[in-house]
């Protein structure tokens, strides 16, 4: 156990040495989160770098759940048996997701039940990677590995498998926090760890055109290489027009695309709404014509599209007929499944449906004479057993979501009938010319039935026979909606799921092969009381929305004016007819109103130019706000502007002009010349330790500023003692940047500089090294940095000193020059990577009889440590040039395996060490340098101690034997003080 405690301290130290070099993603280690209760439950705190900190152990889950509620949202419960990277088992609030190949399945069930894995009851499942909100982890079977969570899967709430999921809290998903996912993968993928940053999905209204659309916007709990940083993969579709109490400008969330909330834990109720396309049962009639559902085809994938959709129209509009489905719904699921008629099922077996192409083997697909039978099939055969009342698979007639709908069962994407609506809603845009109408929307009545288990008779008369009565199945019942015909004396005439026959009874989901749908006859009767009517038939009418204004465009001339772009507008309302104008006004002690000179504008959009003369505005803050008027006064508004686009800071007569969005929306800031504090870019080109100088050829330049006039512009290179921070500074020459362009609008012609400083000006010490760049009295400082391993003469002695150069990782691979007294010749120094060569130390002990005994690690990068007759490292203790002590050294075989602990491909078997020297006799503070040599290559390397872990002092004789951290990198010393 205590060899266990040892290694584990080791392992940690190490990491927080290479961490900062490396960057987590590329750390590959067997726990991603530091865990510390054993077998226990843990109570952990999650840190704003997403780290987990224990705050306390428990033996029970109830009891840790219970510490975890009592202390915020910021905590959760954690377990080792966890199959999840981060072992959390359970949080106060926010997302799983699925993550079923830890069964070796492709899919994994969702329950209705908590009874464990009860298939009597309701289920759904879905694939890999898919959001579902998280309510509360029910209960754990075994110590913390196994157990249910209480979930939502877009509409479905109910139980999973807590060991198939990833639960992911809300702090991670709030502030971006990227956080180790997946792993244990026993499918043939075999999917390790990965990294991933984690954005919940939500919605949104977006002026598209003559249409205010409603976006959904949904995430993949996965990154792609392809994109930036730790972005997840994402998504975005118009689903349907937007509802009612919906605003642009407004995230809207939800975990059923009904209920809508305006924060993400959905505590503030918005609205409720069903989306049409989405809802609307497949028992109607689209009108959309069969030449326009073929143009469409042809609009999305170009006439020269090897599509077997390209002349299909007209079998989905027959079929509709016959067999009694919308058309355009089965259109857009056929859209859906086969890519526009363009999959590999889709040409090759006539297959638009994705029919019988299971997750978990997709090769079963059915195969079709011809897409004319796949289209008549699927109407007639597949389809109405999805939608009949007796069939196991029926949880409504419509497309629906994971509660309520064919999506149910149909599909493992919780978001298929989502997808769908977005492909009927854009086809239906199309048939209108996308000119602001629709042709199917809204065309039906629809109604929820509130009652679960309602009659549905066949005359409306509670005295008739009962064709069927709703739900799903025995116990369940959720978003069943119907299509209402005719309202008659407490009873309302809907379309039934089920056809009826010429007897007047339903026919039979046993039924073999093509059945037909008679609309006329296969009607049924509901009490109107069980019902509650939903759209009331509302046509997609033109209505004023939201004032909307905002800034499109920002920029500064050559004569100090901002030129100022945007729109002003009420949504919806013709500017023509109701004759809008508009006024900016620069708000500050006295409202300024600037020129309008130009306004324009077509349909509802009106948009304005304008320009301010930023040299006659005095020092103070300001902001923009726009006020459109009509000559109906109650479409006026007025609206504080907003700009994603923001010029430069920029500098005009003595005064400094600065930009930002803030709570008061877009604002001027305008302030006396500083002397110091501005971004500085840089780019060093040379850098080397040549023939007694330190010369040194680069960019660098105030970002924001154009540097054209060389007579103001001037650099200052600044060495700043590392130890005592006292500066020096030397001059440099400007000069021409050579082409040197950040695509910004700005002139960096004269941003470069050149120096040359003699190394006899340099005195002792060890420097941070800068650049001051200066322009028209503007001023600022900032480190130079480079990673690049090609500078050459990165070391030098003169006048009895050693100089080197180094580019330290830890700090963004900032330039540090050396300039002392040492015994070991700096110019030996051959490395493959001017970085730093990796150091620690695992363990550092001073015995009673002043033995001091160091074991440590370290190497050069991009080598190999595998041939003992390559290696050797020595350990010195330096105090100057004459006093030193080399102490004996030897390799020896590492306790871990940094290879795999580091992801390399190096070896690096053989990078460790022990080395020995009894200290009695020494006096002062000694520097502690390891020398490593690895075949031609040698490095003299310090040994930092960045976590500032304990080590040893002891007392002797009157004398302290120290061994302590230096302000300078960390780095470790001895200190031997007294008599």
């Amino acid at each position: 156990m205590i060899r266990k405690l040892l290694l584990t301290a080791l392992m940690i130290a190490l990491m927080s040495t290479i961490v900062g070099i490396f960057g987590m993603n590329e750390v590959r280690a067997a726990n991603y989160y530091d865990y510390g209760c054993g077998v226990d439950y843990e109570v952990s705190y999650i840190e704003d770098d997403g780290s987990l900190s224990k705050v306390s152990c428990h033996s029970n889950f109830a009891e840790a759940k219970k510490k975890m509620q009592s202390l915020g949202e910021d905590y959760v419960v954690r377990n080792a048996n966890s199959l999840s990277p981060t072992k959390i088992i359970a949080m106060n609030s926010g997302i799983a997701y699925s993550y079923p190949t830890r069964s070796g399945s492709s899919t994994m069930t969702i329950y209705s039940t908590p009874n464990y894995k009860n298939e009597a009851y309701k289920t759904t499942y879905v694939s890999i990677h898919y959001e579902m909100f998280y309510y509360d982890t029910e209960r754990i079977v075994t110590n913390g590995g196994l157990g249910m969570i209480e979930v939502e899967l877009n509409g479905f709430r109910g139980y999973c498998d807590l060991e198939y999921t990833d639960l992911v809290p809300m702090k991670y998903i709030r502030n971006s926090i990227p956080i180790w996912l997946g792993g244990n993968d026993k499918t043939s993928e075999n999917e390790q760890p990965f990294k991933t940053i984690c954005r919940q999905n939500y919605f949104e209204v977006t002026k598209n055109g003559n249409y205010y659309d409603l976006v959904f916007h949904f995430y993949r709990a996965y990154h792609s290489p392809g994109l930036p940083g730790y972005e997840p993969v994402a998504s975005a579709i118009a689903i349907g027009p937007a509802m009612d109490f919906m605003k642009t400008g407004v995230k809207y969330y939800s975990n059923d695309a009904i209920s809508f909330y305006l924060d993400d834990n959905l505590t503030d109720f918005a609205g409720k709404g069903y989306n049409y396309y989405q809802f609307l049962p497949l028992r109607t009639k689209s009108d959309i014509s069969a030449s326009t559902m073929d143009s469409y085809i042809i609009h999305k994938m170009g006439a020269s599209t090897n599509s077997v959709m390209k002349n299909a129209g007209a079998d989905f509009v027959s079929n509709q007929d016959i067999y009694g489905m919308n058309a355009a719904l089965v259109y857009g699921l056929s859209v859906h499944e086969s890519a526009f008629g363009t999959s590999s099922y889709a040409i090759y077996r006539n297959n638009l449906f994705g029919w019988n192409a299971f997750d978990s083997d997709p090769s079963k697909a059915t195969y079709f004479e011809s897409v004319s039978q796949a289209i008549k099939e699927h109407m007639g055969i597949n389809l109405r057993k999805y939608i009949s009342i007796e069939d196991f698979r029926f949880f409504n007639s419509s497309l629906g979501n994971k509660g309520a709908g064919i999506n149910v069962k149909y599909a493992s994407d919780p978001y298929w009938g989502l997808k769908i609506a977005s492909h009927i809603y854009g086809l239906d845009k199309y048939a209108n010319d996308n000119n602001g109408k629709l042709t199917d929307y809204n065309k039906y009545k629809l109604a929820l039935v509130e009652k679960k288990d309602a009659k549905v008779y066949s005359e409306p008369s509670t005295a008739s026979d009962v064709l069927y009565t709703t739900g799903y199945g025995d116990d369940y019942q959720k978003d069943m909606i119907v299509v209402i015909l005719e309202e008659i004396d407490g009873f309302t005439k809907i379309q039934t799921t089920d056809p009826v026959g010429s007897d007047g009874k339903i026919i039979s989901a046993e039924t073999d092969g093509l059945v037909e749908y008679d609309f006329e006859r296969s009607v049924g009767y509901i009490l109107t009381s069980d019902l509650q009517y939903l759209n009331c038939n509302k046509s997609y009418e033109v209505v004023a929305g939201d004032y909307v204004a905002y800034i499109k465009e920002l920029s500064i001339d050559e004569k100090g004016m901002l030129i100022i772009k945007g729109e002003a507008y009420r949504q919806n309302i013709p500017n023509e007819e109701y004759e809008a104008a508009i006024s900016l006004i620069l708000k500050s002690k006295d409202e300024q109103t600037l020129d309008i000179t130009q306004i324009t504008g077509a349909g509802d959009a009106l948009s304005f130019s304008s320009c301010l003369d930023l040299s006659l505005l005095d020092v103070g803050d300001y902001s923009l706000i726009a006020r459109t008027s009509y000559k109906n006064e109650d479409f006026n508004g007025e609206a504080v502007l907003d700009s994603d686009i923001l010029p430069p800071v920029y500098s005009i007569e003595g005064k400094i002009i600065s930009f930002k969005n803030d709570e008061d929306g877009f604002a001027i800031k305008i302030e006396e010349v500083p002397s110091e504090g501005f971004e500085v870019l840089t780019s060093l080109r040379e850098m080397k330790l040549a023939d007694g100088y330190l010369q040194i050829t680069g960019v660098a330049a105030i970002k924001g500023i154009d540097f054209v006039d060389q007579e103001l512009i001037s650099h200052l290179i600044v060495l700043e003692n590392y130890k005592t921070g006292e500066t020096v500074e030397f001059a440099a020459k400007t000069i021409d940047a050579g082409g040197y362009n950040v695509n910004d609008g700005h002139d960096y012609q004269y941003a470069g500089f050149e120096a040359k400083i003699a190394l006899s000006d340099i005195a002792s010490g060890e420097y941070l090294l800068k650049i001051k760049v200066k322009n028209n009295g503007l001023s600022s400082l900032a480190y130079l940095k480079s990673s690049r391993s090609e500078f050459t003469d990165r070391t030098a002695n003169y006048d009895d000193k050693q100089f080197k150069i180094c580019a330290n990782p830890l700090y963004g691979y900032r330039l540090e020059l050396s300039c002392i007294s040492t015994p070991l010749d700096y110019q030996l120094i051959n490395k493959p990577d001017s970085r730093n060569s990796l150091s620690s130390f695992d363990s550092i002990s001073i015995s009673d009889d002043l033995e001091l005994i160091i074991n440590g690690h370290a190497m050069m990068y991009y080598l190999d440590y595998s041939d003992d007759a390559e290696l050797e490292y020595d350990v010195y203790l330096v105090k100057d040039n004459k006093d030193y002590r080399k102490m004996e050294t030897a390799n020896k075989a590492c306790p871990v395996d940094y290879s795999t602990l580091l992801n390399s491909s190096y070896d690096m078997s053989n990078i460790c060490f022990e080395a020995k020297t009894n200290i009695q006799d020494l006096e002062g503070e000694y520097q502690i340098v390891v020398a490593i040599e690895n075949g031609e290559y040698l490095d003299y390397v310090e040994i930092p101690n960045r976590s500032y872990r304990k080590t040893p002092s002891i007392k002797l004789d009157n004398k302290s034997f120290e061994v302590l951290t230096s302000a300078i990198r960390y780095r470790l010393y001895l200190n031997i003080t007294g008599e």
